[in-house]
């Protein structure tokens, strides 16, 4: 067991393990399978242009839409990081000229002052619900900060509420209780959906910046109702990369996925991956913000489904 299951207690790490004994080989995969994913694609903040993925950088866009298109090949994909509509639109396009097409689902209105916003990509006959935030998931107290965002997707016979976040960053011990405000919402939003309907399954996949290990508190009040697997334990290494040493990248593991527990039977056990610069066929520097063929400073993460039964 990896050290990002620092946060969860020993017994539950210990179920974990015996889980993961009990399961052995990762199941086949099936053409039925859907890919649902996030990824922080790192527009910046748009009043300033920082690593801005403006009409002039279209250059950026493209890159991203052929790697969404050649490596990640999405059904449903979470954004983060975009500063408009726009921006998201253009990136689905992209993808569509590179030989995935997908379509702009929604990226809500969030409130004054907030500068990089969550949307919602999807394929073609992906049934999505409007797209909306969840109210009161921003951290008042840091204006810039977003809601988290919701929407009820069917892939065939598969349907769930995806839920994108991107929390406040930071470790001060000032944005760690801010963050257990935003984590808390979330979850007690999601547990009234859950005892309100027949829908059970639920994903919340995103920008965490969370810690495993660190922000033990936020893990907790993300799971305040006891609901969520964390599927993003299973990963090692950085998902979001600061330096380049010898090739290899470093960074922390701030990307998280989650599902509904026990609800959420139709995931592909062990699909979970985090798609580093290898993954994807890239230089290290491409996460590099300095570097000519900037694509983005976060990986992306995808997890698998079946579509082909329905269990609620």
């Amino acid at each position: 067991m990896n050290s990002t299951h620092s946060h969860l207690s020993p017994f539950t790490r210990a179920l974990l393990a015996l889980g993961c004994a009990l399961t052995g080989a990762v199941a086949p995969l099936a053409a039925a399978d859907a890919v649902i994913a996030e990824w922080n694609v790192a527009c910046g903040v748009a009043q300033t242009g920082h690593a801005h993925i403006a009409p002039d950088r279209i250059e950026r866009i493209e890159r991203i839409g052929r790697i969404i298109a050649g490596k990640i090949r999405p059904d449903v994909l979470v954004l983060s990081e975009v500063s408009s509509s726009g921006e998201a639109r253009a990136i689905a396009a992209a993808a569509g000229r590179a030989g995935w097409p997908l379509t702009f689902r929604g990226l809500p209105s969030q409130p004054a002052g907030c500068t990089q916003f969550l949307a919602v990509l999807a394929r073609p006959g992906v049934s999505t619900s409007r797209v909306r935030t969840i109210a009161g998931s921003e951290a008042t107290a840091y204006p810039s900060t977003r809601r988290a965002i919701i929407t009820q997707a069917r892939i065939g016979q598969f349907d769930c509420y995806v839920v994108g976040v991107h929390f406040k960053s930071s470790r001060g011990t000032a944005e760690r209780t801010a963050r257990d405000g935003q984590c808390r919402r979330v979850a007690d939003h999601l547990h009234t959906l859950a005892g309100g309907g027949a829908e059970q399954d639920f994903l919340v996949l995103g920008d965490y910046n969370l810690i495993p290990g660190q922000d033990a508190s936020n893990f907790a009040a993300l799971n305040a109702h006891g609901r969520l697997r964390y599927l993003s334990d299973y990963i090692s290494g950085g998902t979001h990369i600061t330096r380049c040493v010898g090739g290899t990248p470093t960074g922390n593991h701030l990307d998280g996925y989650a599902i509904a527990r026990p609800a959420t039977r139709e995931y592909v056990g062990g699909t979970i991956r985090k798609l580093d610069h290898t993954a994807l066929g890239l230089p290290c520097g491409a996460f590099l913000s300095a570097n000519a063929a900037y694509v983005s400073d976060h990986f992306p993460l995808v997890a698998r489904f079946r579509t082909d039964v329905d269990d609620d």
